[in-house]
């Protein structure tokens, strides 16, 4: 908390022997409070609205979900639900431009059969978004909207592709560290079931002196060896480990950020941003 100021009230619970300090304000308040930390700071105006449509809708599904109102909070300030920073941006961007992006698309939320559903966006696709099943992900019944899409817009991202060399001792203590544990020698690694998008939906190791295999989601995989992402393009047998290539930063489901940074920047409109990356939505306003 130390040098973050919000807006709102600041309520503190004892539990236990801990403290927990829940922000309380309102959700137009909170997504201006999120765009500009979800967005890179070179975004532009198109490209921040989408976001807060975005964002709103993240929230929006929160705050209504069954037993909201007995919870003592919604949604947390990172990454396990979006970043959050009150009224101090991390990237140094002005507040106040964030509070007009959000109030100009005030109470619009994104829908699918005529219910909100989970707006999921990452940082860059590589290429194309996957679907919530690739990236075990709950699509809240939009099957449709959240389908994966090809996009040619991402290509401008410094984690457009990427690379990395692992050895057999990365690969034991990764799988180790995620309850999937093996023994050396890595024989070998390979995608075993593609997800849309080329992402990887479950990646097989054969393993050990009696070459077991162990299979796991593409998303646990990506996890254990720290990668950019689960949309690995190769996979090539080095002298004491790998060498893997991919695409793309984050999940991969919903929105690319970096290919509707681009899209903005073409003139695409916000609409049109949100229903390229969620075809079939619509837009409601709840309030």
């Amino acid at each position: 908390l130390e040098g973050i100021r919000y807006a709102g009230d600041l309520i503190l619970r004892r539990e236990d022997e801990r403290v927990r300090f829940v922000n309380e304000l309102d959700l137009e308040t909170y997504v201006a409070g999120v765009i500009p930390n979800e967005m890179a700071p070179q975004a532009t105006a198109a490209a921040y609205r989408a976001q807060a449509v975005a964002a709103r809708t993240y929230g929006w599904i929160r705050l209504s979900a069954s037993g909201a109102a007995s919870r003592g909070w919604h949604v947390t300030d990172d990454q396990s639900s979006q970043v959050y920073t009150g009224l101090s941006p991390r990237y140094e961007v002005p507040y106040a431009p964030m509070v007009e992006h959000a109030r100009s698309t005030a109470g619009v939320v994104l829908t699918w059969d005529n219910h909100p559903f989970p707006a999921y966006y990452s940082s860059t696709c590589g290429g194309h978004t996957t679907d919530p099943r690739t990236s075990q992900l709950d699509p809240g019944g939009a099957t449709s909207p959240l389908r994966g899409v090809r996009c040619e817009f991402c290509t401008t991202s410094p984690r457009y592709a990427w690379s990395e060399t692992v050895t057999d001792a990365d690969v034991v203590r990764g799988l180790k560290a995620r309850n999937r544990p093996i023994v050396p020698p890595v024989h070998a690694i390979e995608v075993s079931r593609q997800g849309v998008g080329g992402w990887a939906a479950e990646v097989t190791v054969t393993y050990g002196p009696n070459r077991r295999k162990r299979v796991l989601p593409g998303t646990e995989f990506r996890s254990a060896l720290r990668l950019d992402s689960h949309h690995v393009t190769s996979i090539v047998r080095r002298p004491g480990g790998y060498e893997l290539k991919g695409r793309g930063w984050g999940h991969g489901v919903g929105m690319c950020q970096w290919g509707a940074m681009e899209m903005a920047r073409r003139g695409f409109s916000e609409s049109e941003i949100l229903r390229w990356y969620y075809p079939g939505s619509t837009f409601a306003k709840v309030y």
